[in-house]
């Protein structure tokens, strides 16, 4: 199956949840916007909110693009390029993790206990993708060979606490979004139904 007829099966309101995912990557991770904005960076919300949302796992490919171009345009912009090292491919399973916990969370989206346990899974997954991106950065960048694994993590493990608040305030807003758009829709087609009686 050639990428057109992937794309194909994705459904209108699955496109625009993609587009605007990847503009909230764009806009947060690219220091082109900072001076305006200086948000949080929102792309393991983004992951998971795609997974929570659409049902193809090749919606996380226009995020990795968006992912690519953000950066460039960052480096292009003065942020340091120090992240780009062998260790930058393990950002996609990083990446992937966060997509997948949402899609399992879908599998959970019926009844009021959903919430909290899309909230933990994305919190969990959240902490699972960084040390798999803290991580490979330690082993594969060459910048930390005369440092122990345990002072790596300790001299990180701050980052990880807002790194995390702003990820589940991101995936919360998002989830929030779409849950409104579908009772929203709900509605609009209860709506034509009555009409149409």
């Amino acid at each position: 199956m050639n990428m057109r007829s992937k794309l194909a099966h994705f459904r209108n309101q699955d496109l625009v949840v993609l587009v605007v995912l990847a503009l909230a990557v764009l806009v947060t991770r690219s220091a082109q916007f900072a001076s305006v904005f200086a948000l949080p960076d929102a792309t393991p919300a983004a992951f998971f909110v795609s997974g929570c949302q659409i049902a193809s796992a090749w919606a996380m490919l226009p995020l990795f693009v968006v992912v690519a171009i953000a950066d460039q345009l960052a480096f292009a912009n003065g942020v340091s390029s120090a992240c780009m090292t062998p260790a930058y491919a393990f950002l996609v399973p990083a990446y992937a993790v966060l997509w997948s916990a949402g899609r399992c969370s879908r599998a959970l989206s019926v009844g009021a206990r959903w919430w909290p346990r899309a909230l933990i899974m994305l919190a969990v997954a959240c902490v699972v993708a960084w040390l798999i991106a803290s991580g490979s950065f330690y082993a594969f960048s060459g910048r930390y060979a005369q440092m122990t694994a345990a002072d790596y993590f300790a001299a990180t493990l701050p980052y990880l606490v807002p790194h995390l608040g702003w990820t589940v305030l991101y995936g919360t807003l998002g989830l929030l979004a779409l849950r409104l758009e579908r009772r929203y829709a709900a509605g609009r087609h209860e709506l034509a139904a009555e009409r149409g009686s």
